[in-house]
């Protein structure tokens, strides 16, 4: 089976691009709108910024992972390939379900809807309601206005403006129609319009009879009068809070049959800019192009996108099938985000809120939150990205008022991407200065509070957040991230102001025992600190109580990787081969099951020779639409190696889940990972070699990695119990005991 028929069998499926705040939904016109009517299916554009960026609004009780929006259709069956995904929503009997199919671009998708047939008869009218109403629910933080205009019989556009936890949110649309609209109407919410307008007072004074002297039939209760689409006359405009406008459609076109009857097709763009930003890139994106000829496209971009890792001598059914599936799947969702920030023309919303032009580069936005191997990722597999990535995180630094990095807190991601990206020689050496300024700016900043609070103190205190244990980690690592980048730029000064901020995890550790003071429920929590291991342990009573330690912990994805600090470093051999396996049982139970939860994302573009490909991604079965674990995490373990520690240029070695994997490099080179005894019963490393000769090291560079060859792990039944790691052998810890 080839990596093409596997990744067809994607269960989600992103559906759109950023900054789209609308919800759409449509029916047959003589249903009934009751919200369990399975006919009723809202679908589409669906997603939102939940990065919290300063153009984004909140999510304040997201259901699902802050990089995703949970977006329910009522008993639908979906069928994915590439970027378009199919829903097959339940039907009333004697009715044929609705089908709709959503094919997606960087910044908008196209949706085709087929209506219910009756009886082998074509739906004749239908309707779609495009519903800004959602955030006044508070899905989308504060909801604060919205507008809808009608530019013509097949066009509209609108805007939303929110207010999220840091900055305004602007999103503008622009929506186009198949056939034309015969009527629209606002509608009432649960929230109601708040001082919006019906159409028909705003088309002119012609009342219920609507601009055009006919009359307008009755909508639904609670809607408002129907109003035939003028002519010539001025646009309609409506806006208000809570605001929802239902548009109708002739489904046919008269006594002759088609081969279209009974469908429309939607196509919507976005745009964080204006109106106009929305109309040029549905005319950029999508016109003149079939709903086949977007899918095709999709199709394409991911084939070769895919392509950077090939998976060799897999079986065609079975569990390595699956996991060849699952892995390709991960892939694809550790390269959904970040999203396209700007439109077609180069312009974006700046988080200044100033409109800004990209000259360099694509401009991105969401480069938060992320797991800590997803930017390593990047810069393993695809570093022409990571650079992407970074010129995007010093843009917002530069136009930030106060000088800051994206993110929250202490800004872990932004540091961590920089700090990695420099560590592994991907920038050029004249970056330096820039990305130490950043980092130290961030680091040291006098505006966010919680910064200052644990600079006078040395750590964060329990009152201050629920999560400063974690908090504080993050704090000593963002800091270790500081010293590296300054002692790089012959900084000593502020070597010596940041020191002993590096080891600020060691406040809240009781010096008799090792453990967090005060705090059982994170007793585990400082089991792992990514640059200070040799540290842990040591503080821990050293590598036997670790070890015990390590065994009752409960699991977290570094967990496996650190055992190499033990003297069994086999039981993290087994732990990852249990966590691996547990992903691709979760996956595949989801992939059977009757799915009704599809999770939304946006994709990440790629600059190739002046043009730019991106598309929309799997948003992963169970376990990967979480979020970014564990799909960074179960690609770098598949491949036998883990970046535990950003920032330097190491990956612990660990288990590879293929027998033969061939990664292509940048530059033309070759990584090739093989276990030509790997099975379920060799689950058991007993040797590495590198290129042919043997490697006693429990890791590996990335320098050494990318000039290609062959890391081959010797596989065996049993557990080396003699391979253990000491000294120069371990990887790399700040303060080594």
């Amino acid at each position: 089976m080839t990596r093409r028929s596997m990744t067809r069998r994607f269960l989600y499926l992103t559906l759109a691009a950023c900054f789209s705040l609308t919800f759409l939904a449509a029916q047959p016109q003589h249903a009934v709108y009751v919200p369990e009517n399975p006919v009723y299916v809202p679908f589409g554009a669906v997603h939102v910024m939940a990065h919290k960026n300063l153009n984004a609004p909140e999510l304040p009780d997201a259901p699902v992972h802050p990089n995703a929006l949970e977006h329910r259709f009522y008993h639908a069956l979906s069928v994915s390939e590439y970027g378009t995904l199919l829903l097959i929503p339940e039907s009333a009997e004697g009715r044929q379900g609705m089908e709709i199919k959503t094919a997606a671009t960087p910044r908008g998708a196209m949706h085709r809807i087929s209506f219910p047939r009756l009886w082998g008869e074509p739906a004749k009218t239908g309707e779609v309601l495009l519903d800004l109403s959602a955030g006044a629910a508070g899905r989308y933080g504060d909801l604060l206005w919205s507008h809808v205009r009608i530019e013509d019989e097949y066009t509209v556009t609108g805007a939303i403006l929110s207010e999220g936890s840091q900055a305004l949110g602007h999103t503008y649309f622009a929506v186009r129609f198949s056939r034309p609209v015969k009527y629209y109407r606002e509608t009432s919410s649960g929230e109601g319009p708040a001082g919006g307008r019906s159409a028909a007072n705003l088309a002119g004074s012609h009342g219920a009879e609507g601009p055009a002297g006919g009359h307008g039939a009755e909508g639904p209760v609670g809607s408002k009068t129907e109003v035939p689409v003028p002519g010539a006359l001025p646009y309609p405009f409506m806006s208000g809070r809570g605001l929802s406008v239902v548009f109708t459609f002739d489904l046919v076109k008269g006594a002759q049959a088609f081969a279209d009857d009974g469908v429309l097709e939607v196509r919507t763009a976005f745009s964080a800019v204006d109106v106009s930003g929305a109309l040029q890139n549905l005319k950029a994106e999508q016109e003149s192009k079939t709903f086949e000829a977007l899918g095709w496209e999709m199709e394409q971009v991911w084939e070769k996108e895919l392509a950077v890792v090939r998976i060799e001598g897999s079986e065609a059914t079975g569990p390595a099938a699956d996991r060849k599936n699952f892995f390709y799947e991960s892939l694809a969702c550790s390269m959904a985000w970040p999203v396209v920030a700007e439109d077609v023309d180069g312009r974006y919303r700046g988080c200044d809120n100033n409109i800004h032009t990209t000259d360099s580069h694509v401009h991105y936005t969401g480069l938060y939150p992320a797991s800590a191997a997803r930017y390593p990722l990047m810069t393993f597999l695809k570093p022409g990205q990571s650079r992407r990535f970074t010129a995007s995180a010093l843009t917002v630094y530069d136009q930030s008022v106060p000088r800051l990095l994206p993110g929250e807190a202490f800004r872990k991601e932004a540091v961590l991407l920089l700090a990695d990206a420099r560590a592994k020689g991907i920038l050029p050496s004249s970056l330096l200065p820039l990305l130490t300024e950043a980092i130290t700016t961030t680091v040291k900043t006098p505006f966010l509070s919680l910064v200052q609070e644990a600079r006078k103190i040395g750590f964060v205190p329990a009152e201050a957040s629920s999560r400063s244990v974690a908090l504080t980690r993050e704090f000593s690592y963002v800091n270790w991230c500081l010293i590296m980048m300054a002692s790089g730029m012959g900084d000593v000064n502020t070597v010596n102001e940041i020191r002993p901020y590096v080891t600020a995890y060691q406040w809240l550790l009781d010096v008799q025992k090792g453990v967090e003071k005060d705090f059982p429920e994170s007793r585990d929590d400082l089991l792992f600190v990514p640059h200070n291991m040799a540290d842990v342990v040591d503080r821990v009573q050293g590598r036997k109580a670790y070890e015990h330690r390590l065994d009752a912990a409960a699991r977290f994805p570094e967990l496996p990787y650190l055992y190499v600090w033990t003297a069994s470093p086999w039981k993290g051999q087994e732990l990852l081969n249990e966590m691996a396996d547990a992903c691709v049982t979760a996956s595949r139970a989801g992939e059977l099951a009757s799915s009704q939860t599809v999770t939304t994302g946006g994709a990440w573009a790629e600059q190739t020779a002046g043009s730019q490909m991106a598309g929309p991604v799997v948003a992963g079965g169970a376990g990967v639409a979480d979020g970014e674990e564990p799909a960074a995490w179960f690609v770098f373990s598949s491949m036998g190696l883990y970046p535990l520690c950003p920032g330097t240029e190491e990956y612990v070695l660990g288990v590879p889940g293929f027998k033969r994997m061939v990664v292509f490099l940048e530059g033309g080179k070759e990584l090739v990972v093989e276990a030509p005894d790997l099975s379920v019963r060799n689950r058991y490393v007993k040797s590495v070699t590198w290129n042919g000769k043997p490697y006693d090291k429990a890791f590996i560079t990335h320098r050494e990695l990318m000039q290609g060859g062959v890391l081959q792990f010797v596989m065996g039944a049993s557990p080396a119990r003699g391979r253990v790691f000491r000294g120069e052998k371990l990887p790399y810890s700040y303060v080594k005991k």
